[in-house]
């Protein structure tokens, strides 16, 4: 009797297993514990900045803290190795960038690519910008082209890294305008902006919100937006179509987790993620740091991932980067 009545124990215990590992992850609780948001790039960067500001924002949405857990080296691709390789339960999140998701990706052999995340939403766009220091005789694209065309390979162009975005960027630049750059990495974006203004580069290229309080101080100047139209926070700033070079170079942000992250836990943060983009006191901060604040659903994200890797990787080929 004592044996059979185990057996029915037991049975019922692995029952209770069985339903429990199918009840939705927000049935169950999620989250349960804190979620760490992971940002691979330096602090002061505008992908760190919009990171913090997101962990700050969700407070109003989510009863678990999200912790920054700050990943940092080779232009990104550390920290976004760690989430594309961490269990995928929702409690390892990535503020993914075009730099560490797409572009390197693209070009060298990493031990994962665009494919190997969940993608739960966007929150920022922002095009390419290129900045000179504020004393550069440069006052239009037009004048820093010519410059180039005539001494090829000595203006100097910092970017956030080797075959980070910045410098896929400048690179595609650079075929658009028939020109020879050398490019100089530094450790992000913003790093890059301050040497513009020590004048150890000739110029760089960022994406608003790096280096802003140098530009703000008139230390460095904004010479062209590479988009389709004149972006709102530089309103007399012109776009290098303007100036005869079609280039459209858009930045983003957006929060992604491992692939296989559950359908509940991707729901629940596209929801947040749409909340936040939508609040005002996230919406007044972004402002003053000028970032253009643009939702886009996780399916969306997931469909311009796969895009801007297969444009960057055409790019790396058409430059003898990689051998495809």
């Amino acid at each position: 009797m004592q044996v059979k009545t185990l057996h029915w124990a037991i049975a019922i215990a692995l029952t209770v297993l069985a339903v429990s590992a199918t009840i939705p992850v927000k049935a169950q609780g999620y989250p349960a514990k804190p979620i760490s948001l992971v940002l691979p790039q330096p602090p002061g960067g505008a992908g760190p900045i919009l990171g913090m500001m997101l962990a700050e924002a969700a407070k109003k949405y989510i009863k678990q803290p999200v912790v920054i857990d700050y990943r940092v080296g080779a232009g990104g691709t550390v920290g976004a190795s760690y989430v594309a390789h961490a269990k995928p339960d929702g409690y390892t999140l990535l503020l993914a960038r075009p730099a560490h998701s797409t572009a390197a990706p693209s070009v060298e052999k990493l031990d994962y690519d665009a494919s190997d995340f969940e993608p739960m939403g966007q929150l920022l766009t922002s095009p390419l910008t290129l900045v000179v220091q504020a004393n550069s005789p440069w006052k239009s694209l037009k004048d820093l082209v010519a410059y180039a065309k005539a001494h090829p390979g000595e203006v100097t162009c910092a970017n956030s890294g080797n075959y980070s975005s910045l410098h896929l960027h400048a690179l595609r630049f650079e075929q658009v305008a028939g020109i020879k750059l050398t490019h100089i990495p530094f450790v992000g974006g913003a790093n890059a902006v301050t040497a513009v203004a020590g004048g150890h580069v000739k110029c760089a290229t960022r994406f608003p919100g790096e280096g802003e309080a140098l530009i703000d101080s008139g230390k460095v100047r904004v010479l062209t937006v590479f988009s389709a139209k004149r972006d709102k926070f530089y309103p007399n700033v012109p776009t290098s179509a303007e100036d005869g070079y079609p280039l459209e170079a858009i930045g983003w942000g957006a929060l992604v987790g491992p692939k296989g992250t559950p359908k509940e836990v991707v729901a629940l943060w596209e929801d947040i993620l749409r909340k936040v983009t939508q609040d005002k006191d996230f919406l007044v901060a972004a402002d003053k740091l000028k970032m253009n604040i643009e939702f886009k659903s996780a399916a969306e994200v997931k469909v311009d991932l796969a895009v801007e890797m297969g444009e960057f990787r055409k790019l790396a080929v058409s430059l003898g980067l990689r051998n495809d």
